[in-house]
């Protein structure tokens, strides 16, 4: 019986690893927004008060998935940069999702690009894993 229980130590040390759980890479994620083949902007945004939230919220995700992520628009050219919580996004499928908050949180550009209901589709490739992937130029007036 002792050695039963001995074993049983050393296989959970084993499972448990020297080193702890280190959280996997990501892939950090940039593209462009535009609409109307210009950046998207809202009131308030030199004050901070507006700002354009650019959002990935994962596809077919089971409830223990949680790999959302968020970045924010820049005010000159449309840009985007989602680190996932500086360790990069995971690959798989996503909604970007787009939210234009003058400062009284209401989305200028209405439901549409909202959370899961947004039509714009992207993947997150495991192949940058540790690495950057640009989605290019996204034209939001392209998805009527």
């Amino acid at each position: 019986m002792r050695l039963f229980q001995i074993a049983s130590v050393v296989g959970v040390v084993l499972l448990m690893g020297c080193g702890g759980y280190k959280a996997a890479k990501g892939v950090v994620v940039v593209g462009k927004v535009t609409k109307g083949g210009a950046p998207i902007t809202v009131p308030n945004m030199e004050s901070k008060t507006g700002t354009v939230k650019i959002e990935l919220f994962p596809v077919h995700a089971n409830p223990q998935d949680q790999r959302e992520a968020e970045g924010t628009l820049g005010e000159t050219d449309g840009s985007f940069k989602i680190s996932g919580a500086g360790k990069g996004v995971m690959p798989g499928k996503y909604k970007l999702a787009i939210f234009a908050d003058p400062g009284d949180g209401l989305n200028q550009l209405g439901d549409k690009f909202t959370g899961t209901n947004s039509p714009i589709e992207v993947e997150v490739s495991d192949a940058k894993l540790g690495g950057t992937q640009d989605l290019g130029s996204i034209e939001v007036d392209s998805f009527k």
